[in-house]
This record gives structure tokens, sequence and C-alpha cells, in this order.
């Protein structure tokens, strides 16, 4: 059964007000990601409580796939973790080690996503809000070889829509995302995280751009994976 969670990023909040008493979350997690070899050991993720009450966390596995733009997960055994409930001291922190089952032989990269939930407290005398953390962890099996990506990009009146398409054999990570006109410094139009690209997928974003920046003729400054890449757009894909 696929689930119908969005995954737009690395760390998504999630409010949930009921009759709790207010109370911020300490749940840390290292690292932020997982590469795994085909035939590699488990790997190990750490849960941090940085904060003055017990948490309890669950930590499940899907795969992860993208479709139509999407992200797409679906539950799996190929992946599991152990343990997959646990509670977290005061200052404490838990391993929790990744293990592959041997369940998915195909080749190629395998993608997948931890989805780690801090739970609810249970109820306390008073009202308030608690605030529940759920982080989502790009795992990534067997990666070799490297991205190839085509940039194309439709503008908006105040926003740019970039179709990026990956034909290479290993997932693209975007961040630091900048806008280019000619004889102009870049424009900051996505700091941080704008997302993956896995291999054989094509995925949109709509970008909200700053006032007074325009998309036409313009080109991208971005990381991936790490790398910096200046990418012009698909020719025409700017024109009005």
């Amino acid at each position: 059964m696929r689930s119908p969670l969005p995954m737009r990023g690395l760390a998504l909040a999630c409010l949930l007000a009921a009759a709790f008493d207010a109370s911020a979350s300490g749940l840390q997690i290292a690292p932020t990601s997982l590469e795994m070899a085909a035939a590699g050991p488990a790997q190990a993720l750490w849960l941090t409580n940085s904060g003055d009450h017990e948490l309890r966390a669950q930590v499940r596995a899907y795969k992860w796939s993208q479709a139509g733009g999407k992200d797409a997960l679906d539950p799996t055994q190929a992946l599991v973790a152990s343990p997959p409930m646990l509670a977290v001291p005061p200052g404490g922190r838990q391993l929790v080690r990744v293990i592959r089952t041997g369940q998915d032989t195909a080749a190629g990269e395998q993608t997948y996503r931890l989805l780690v939930d801090e739970l609810p407290l249970e109820a306390a005398k008073g009202t308030g809000v608690t605030y529940v953390l759920r982080y989502s962890v790009p795992v990534f099996v067997g990666a070799s070889g490297t991205p190839s990506l085509k940039w194309s990009g439709t503008p908006g009146r105040d926003t740019l829509e970039l179709t990026v398409s990956n034909a290479g054999t290993a997932h693209a990570q975007i961040r630091d995302v900048d806008l280019v006109q000619p004889g102009t410094a870049p424009v900051a139009i996505v700091p941080g995280l704008l997302g993956y690209v896995l291999p054989g997928a094509t995925m949109h974003w709509t970008i909200a751009l700053p006032a007074g920046a325009t998309a036409t003729n313009a080109s991208l400054k971005a990381l991936v994976n790490g790398d910096a890449t200046d990418q012009t757009l698909a020719p025409g894909a700017l024109s009005r």
C-alpha cells in the first residue's frame, strides 16, 4: 500500500493540537542520510534526546520512488530498523541499526527512506500543544555512477516552474539554487535543500522568486551532490 505522506525536505515538523502540556521536542538524528554498499554491513542511525523529558520514537522503512514529478513511499521489508520502537532518556542517545534483508535484488541504485516519528507524550493535566517531529532520512544502497541531469523551466509572474530529469545511474541532491541574469549578481531562490531526483525520474518544483527577480533568459547555479554546477535551462523554455 502506497504511503500518502509527501516527503519534502529531510525534516518535517508536525504540529498536533491536543490536550497535552506544551513541550519542545529534543529529538535529533545523525546522520541525516545513509549510503550502504550492496553487500555491505548494517549502518548506524543515532537518535539523541536533548530535551528534559524522556522521548519515544518509532522508525519505519519505505521503498522510495518518484513518478509524475512527486515522491512516493511504499512499505518494505527489504530494509529494517532495529529496534523499530525505542525510548531515549533526557540527555541520552540510542543506536538504531539499519539492516538490509536481501529481499530487494534489483540491479542499480536502490532508494529508501526511514521515517523517524517522535511519538506524542501521554495526556497530562491542563491544555496546550505538543510539538511532534518527523524526520525523513534518505537511504541509498549500491550507489554507483553519476547523475545526468536535464534542466528546463517556465517563468510565471513571480515564480519559476522548474523541471529536472535524471538519465544517469545515481541520485542527484539539489540545493542552494541561485538565479543568474546576464551581467547581474546571482540571486538566491532556494537557500538550502531543493530536493532529490532519483535515477530515471523527473521532478518538478514551483519556486517563488524574490521581488524584482525574473526567470526570463536566466540560468541557474546550484550544488548537485555537493558540487557546484552552472545550468542553462532548456532552449526556448523561458521565452514568453
